[in-house]
């Protein structure tokens, strides 16, 4: 719930290599997830694997 003087709620965009997946062999390469958070609610709204850093923007905008 957000605060009764908060209509607003901030949407945070990050990427993420997760690093160990190099390290399997159920990967071809490392894992790029690029994650929106609330940010009053600390909760993640998606997530969703891009196939590199160079991708997240596009893949946002879908």
């Amino acid at each position: 719930m957000l605060p009764e003087n908060r209509q607003e709620v901030t949407v945070s965009l990050g990427g993420k290599t997760v690093r160990s997946t190099g390290k399997m062999d159920s990967y071809d390469s490392l894992l790029h997830i690029i994650s929106a958070q609330l940010c009053e609610l600390g909760i993640t709204w998606a997530s969703k694997s891009v196939d590199g850093k160079s991708n997240e923007i596009p893949a946002v905008q879908e």
